[in-house]
């Protein structure tokens, strides 16, 4: 069970689980389908096992509104908006009929979506819908009183400010990420200038050093070629090469280093006037 060397052991279970590719995460819409499935397929079997009246409305409306629910994140104004008028015309079409229990989960569950993912405009139409449709369903049954609207409506505004609690922790969330990811630039951005202007001035003073050996070999050459006699022919164009090649590599280095700084955004080296002295 055990496989281990030294100080060093694992269980083989836990090390085949750690190794075991994840599955992938199912889209939102799926969630909400199965859901939708679950309480249909629970209100069916309520219907037909335990409750005595099967009117068909019972039927429609339990599908329809349990049904709905698979678009409660895509379009949740619409799914309460469905899941309000469905209960308030069974109630209406109803004489206090009962209604299976996944029904009404379906409506509170509504209730919740369209506060969670709606605007506060979309939101408070939504609850309102819903607050109608269970007023009349309070007031098609015999015998309501005030308790029953009372009990009813806490229960709405409940699950709507459940849902609008998550819907602002979930902006506030988002926010404080997209901030998070606002600074993480800024911090990359900030070292990646850092390390331009270190390579800029590192190049700065590479060629300030070089510029100044370089610029004293070719003054020193053009000197000493200026001041021989004549007869030292191979001498004279020793040193005009060498002068000659001063020059060039004086060139070569200013062009290079202008080019990294533009490259870079850094400042151009102030000792470039070198070449001119030369």
């Amino acid at each position: 069970l055990m496989r281990g060397g030294g100080d060093r052991a694992t269980f083989r279970p836990m090390e085949r689980l750690r190794r075991r590719p994840h599955l992938p995460a199912l889209r939102p819409f799926a969630v909400d389908l199965l859901l939708a499935v679950a309480l249909t397929s629970v209100a069916q079997l309520e219907i037909w096992l335990a409750l005595e009246n099967r009117e068909g409305v019972v039927v429609a409306a339990a599908t329809l509104m349990a049904m709905s629910i698979s678009w409660r994140r895509r379009a949740p104004l619409a799914t309460a908006s469905v899941t309000a008028g469905v209960l308030a015309a069974q109630s209406l079409l109803t004489d206090a009929a009962d209604a299976p229990v996944a029904q009404f989960v379906a409506f509170f569950v509504a209730v919740y979506s369209v506060a969670a993912h709606c605007a506060l405009r979309s939101a408070l139409l939504g609850g309102a819908l819903s607050f109608a449709a269970a007023w009349i369903a309070t007031a098609r049954e015999h015998g309501s009183g005030v308790a029953d609207y009372a009990f009813v409506t806490a229960l709405i505004a409940g699950a709507w400010l459940a849902g609008w609690a998550l819907r602002g922790h979930r902006l506030r969330t988002s926010m404080l990420e997209q901030l998070a990811d606002a600074l993480e630039r800024e911090r990359e951005e900030k070292a990646r200038a850092a390390v331009a202007e270190e390579r800029a001035r590192i190049a700065r003073e590479l060629h300030d050093i070089v510029a100044h050996n370089v610029s004293v070999m070719v003054v020193q050459a053009g000197g000493e070629r200026r001041v021989l006699k004549e007869g030292g022919g191979r001498t004279r164009e020793v040193l005009s090469t060498i002068e000659q090649a001063g020059r060039q590599a004086l060139g070569e280095m200013g062009g290079s280093l202008r080019c990294c700084a533009k490259t870079m955004r850094g400042p151009t080296t102030s000792l470039l006037s070198l070449e001119s002295r030369t």
